[in-house]
């Protein structure tokens, strides 16, 4: 009876035991080794050779040179770095992984005071002049004014300070020491 019914059984039992040791034993080596691999230029992974659009420089560039010193000027910012999400009702990782243009922060407590999304006046279609209907909602119920500008308006520098003035709101105007004559 041993031989014929609990050997076998013996001999089942351990080669499973043995695969499970072996699978397991395999993939926590798998897992070490990927935790140290380092990564090098034959992973496929290289450098962009810019992070925004030439035209997108400019308007940087321009937008730092008429605002107050105390605005930090941040661009292709992901809506969930300075919206946090407190409901239900959107789909949150839709929403905050988009990116706006441009953002504006006060310096101070880096506090969101203005979104700029850009465009060009070339593009024909008209849908790419102004930000996304459901962008343009977030931000305006977190309380942050958004604005869409062309980017020739970088060419304008007195105009282009007086179209981001006039949307930031009085409160942050008066945080960062912007006098109403500007």
């Amino acid at each position: 009876m041993f031989t014929k019914y609990i050997l076998p059984a013996i001999i089942i039992g351990v080669a499973i035991v043995l695969a499970v040791i072996i699978v397991v034993a395999s993939k926590t080596s798998s897992a070490k080794e990927d935790k140290i691999h380092k990564l090098s230029t034959t992973d496929g992974f290289i450098k962009k050779p810019y992070y925004i659009k030439h035209q997108n420089i400019d308007m940087f560039k321009a937008i730092r040179e008429v605002m107050p010193d105390n605005v930090n000027v941040q661009v292709k910012v992901t809506l969930d770095t300075f919206i946090k999400y407190n409901g239900f009702d959107v789909d949150k990782k839709r929403l905050l992984t988009k990116y706006v243009d441009i953002v504006l922060f006060n310096d101070e407590d880096f506090t969101p005071i203005l979104a700029i999304d850009l465009y060009n006046y070339d593009t024909t279609l008209e849908s790419m002049h102004v930000m996304r209907g459901d962008i343009v909602n977030l931000l305006n119920s977190c309380g942050i004014p958004c604005i869409s500008l062309p980017l020739e308006l970088a060419q304008d520098k007195p105009n282009l300070q007086n179209t981001l003035l006039n949307a930031i709101r009085r409160e942050d105007l008066i945080k960062l020491g912007v006098n109403d004559e500007q």
